[in-house]
């Protein structure tokens, strides 16, 4: 098994540790403004809703939420874009590709998988 822990950006402050929640902060501000670049909305109706950081460790996967297949909206209504941010390089783990399945179009029947694998600094939004 492994382990998953997560620091969620409302506790950061309160760990004492100031250039890290600043830190922190800017980057939740940067992702936020790419996600609304990217999708051509106005930046003022992009609010972060969650943000974490996680930490997941050799088989951990195994039994988590995120390894199977899910839908972020569907799990929580207010959930309308979501992103994630490789912090660490791909040295240090096996696995972590997202799998983005659309519906088929122009009448094929099969659903065609879209596969991103992991990479320090890659944003996936």
């Amino acid at each position: 098994g492994g382990a998953q822990q997560n620091l969620y950006i409302k506790f950061s402050a309160a760990a004492g540790n100031l250039p890290f929640h600043l830190l922190y902060v800017r980057l939740v501000e940067r992702i936020r403004r790419h996600v609304a670049l990217e999708w051509g909305i106005p930046l003022a109706r992009v609010s972060p809703r969650t943000s974490f950081v996680s930490r997941i460790q050799g088989g951990a996967m195994n039994s988590s939420e995120y390894s199977c297949l899910h839908v972020d909206e569907c799990s929580v209504s207010s959930y309308h874009y979501s992103a994630v941010l490789y912090l660490s390089p791909n040295s240090a783990f096996e696995g972590g590709d997202f799998v983005f399945t659309d519906r088929p179009t122009d009448g094929a029947s099969e659903w065609v998988p879209l596969r991103i694998s992991p990479g320090q600094g890659n944003l996936v939004a």
